[in-house]
């Protein structure tokens, strides 16, 4: 945001985060960043899409929890455990309740929240599991606090994107705005 206010310093900025699968913004000039979605902008001709990675998405626990240690945890074995979860039809929670939903299981999570930051502080309380993309994870993984857990659901991807609408006007804040982001996201591929 430093970059852009510098190069427009008259120039009001807002940026709107959202857990939902697409942000649809008001305003005449809108720019959309979407947390992990199922569906890819390439089925909406109305968008632009800027930039997308797959994320990955993980059943996850403090490394002391014993489903720590476990391979291929069964369903069953999960749903006993406490989960702390964001809310309910968001993004990557939708497609955990899809999937369990198609094998006949329900959630019923101790905690649906939408801040990351409080399931993580559970998670590494050793309080229960969570289910949560690998970028809100990674360094608690990476410092051996947090661990990935192995279920027979197997690997869950889904895709982040940048994107505009295509009848929109692009400012050249705006331009200068996704020339930044697309930067930030390539840095985020290579750590």
């Amino acid at each position: 945001m430093k970059g852009i206010s510098r190069a427009f310093p008259h120039v009001f900025n807002l940026v709107h985060i959202s857990p939902y699968a697409v942000i649809f913004l008001p305003s005449a000039q809108a720019v959309s960043f979407s947390s992990p979605m199922v569906v890819r902008m390439s089925n909406f001709p109305e968008w632009v899409k800027v930039s997308e990675r797959p994320e990955n998405i993980f059943f996850v626990a403090s490394a002391d929890s014993p489903l720590a240690r476990e391979q291929r945890i069964p369903v069953e074995r999960l749903l006993q455990e406490p989960m702390y979860l964001t809310e309910k039809g968001i993004s990557y929670r939708y497609v955990l309740e899809q999937m369990l939903a198609a094998k006949g299981y329900e959630l019923h999570p101790v905690l649906e929240v939408g801040n990351t930051d409080v399931i993580t502080r559970f998670l590494l309380e050793n309080k229960g599991i969570s289910f949560l993309p690998e970028y809100v994870i990674k360094d608690y993984i990476n410092d051996g606090r947090l661990t990935s857990i192995d279920t027979e659901l197997g690997d869950i991807v889904l895709w982040s994107q940048l994107a505009y609408h295509r009848n929109k006007f692009v400012t050249p804040q705006m331009n200068l705005f996704l020339e930044m982001l697309v930067k930030h996201m390539k840095k985020l591929r290579t750590s």
